[in-house]
């Protein structure tokens, strides 16, 4: 390692700034911060999954689409909306799947686009268990392992 970036890991140790986040590292970040543990098993989010089922914007049409079709458990619908720009909040609903107690949870957050505005948890649920089997076999391969 060059001394340049020996001096620069020292300094990001020393006032204790992380490296930005990418990928799964950063989706597990984010969302540990959001939730603080598992709702199903109240552990650390190691070893769990996300997926995240739909987005919005906020105060666009799709939103109060969005609220409604998940309100009626119409999962399938909703995976089809996703209403994202990086220039304005979105309201996400995610899917965490827990490995320890094999139940899922679903769980709705406001994302800010602002640089120092703080995202939101708005509220968070455990999915019966019919539900949970339809949501697993939605997501198939589109979970990010944390």
């Amino acid at each position: 390692m060059s001394r340049f970036l020996l001096w620069v890991d020292r300094v990001l140790k020393r006032n204790r700034i992380q490296p930005t986040l990418r990928g799964p590292a950063a989706r597990k970040a984010v969302l540990s911060a959001l939730l603080r543990s598992c709702p199903a098993c109240g552990l650390e989010l190691d070893g769990h999954r996300d997926w995240r089922l739909a987005a919005a914007r906020v105060g666009s049409e799709n939103e109060e689409a969005l609220a409604d079709v998940v309100g009626k458990k119409r999962w399938d619908l909703a995976s089809r909306i996703v209403d994202w720009r990086p220039d304005a909040d979105v309201i996400e609903y995610h899917v965490l799947d827990c490995p320890v107690k094999s139940r899922v949870s679903l769980f709705k957050a406001v994302f800010t686009h602002a640089l120092y505005a703080h995202d939101e948890l708005v509220s968070v649920h455990e999915v019966e268990s019919a539900d949970r089997q339809k949501l697993v076999a939605l997501a198939d391969d589109k979970w990010i392992d944390l």
